[in-house]
């Protein structure tokens, strides 16, 4: 796990300490309960539905916690680690070198603090130790999903056009990122 503090970004919040970290097997609590909670607060917003979240079993969620071509970054705080505040993902995809980032998701308490920015930072350094040279996205084009856009476009997302390959709904917006600084940088 990474030890880093977090300092808040809001005047009078307590500080929060927030370590983010690739989810092993043995995060199965923290990583399906804030799956779940994901799905059931925000179900426009993820491919999951809730009633496949709850029908999965314990070795299902544990199967996406192995592997090399999928993992999820949490970010816990404290001795809670079966309460993650934070999750995102990523898996790869069909084409060489890319990888979709997925299950952008901070429990709304600790929205606004930048913990949602180091987690996905996180994600796009580990894409890129696994080989990866793309990260790509979707996101709905709602107003209840600025933020999340504001934050993809900071990390330097920008809209693409889908391949062939992908199926983004029109209510979506299909943002990438090239990854070549990253490596460079990492």
């Amino acid at each position: 796990m990474n030890e880093d503090p977090f300092q808040n970004k809001k005047p009078g919040q307590e500080q929060l300490e927030v370590r983010v970290e690739v989810a092993k097997p043995e995060d199965l609590e923290a990583y399906k309960n804030i799956r779940i909670e994901s799905v059931t607060l925000n179900p426009e917003a993820f491919g999951l539905t809730l009633e496949r979240a709850l029908s999965k079993t314990d070795d299902d969620w544990r199967a996406e916690l192995s592997g090399d071509k999928k993992f999820f970054v949490l970010a816990v705080s404290g001795t809670d680690v079966k309460n993650a505040k934070s999750i995102a993902g990523a898996f790869k995809g069909l084409e060489e070198g890319v990888w979709r980032v997925i299950a952008v998701y901070t429990k709304p308490e600790f929205r606004k603090r930048g913990i949602s920015e180091r987690v996905l930072s996180k994600v796009l350094e580990e894409i890129s130790k696994r080989g990866g040279l793309k990260a790509v996205l979707t996101v709905t084009d709602r107003p209840e999903q600025e933020a999340a856009r504001a934050l993809y476009k900071k990390l330097g997302f920008k809209e693409g056009v889908p391949s062939e390959n992908d199926v983004t709904p029109a209510f979506r917006l299909f943002l990438e990122k090239n990854l070549d600084n990253q490596r460079d940088a990492g």
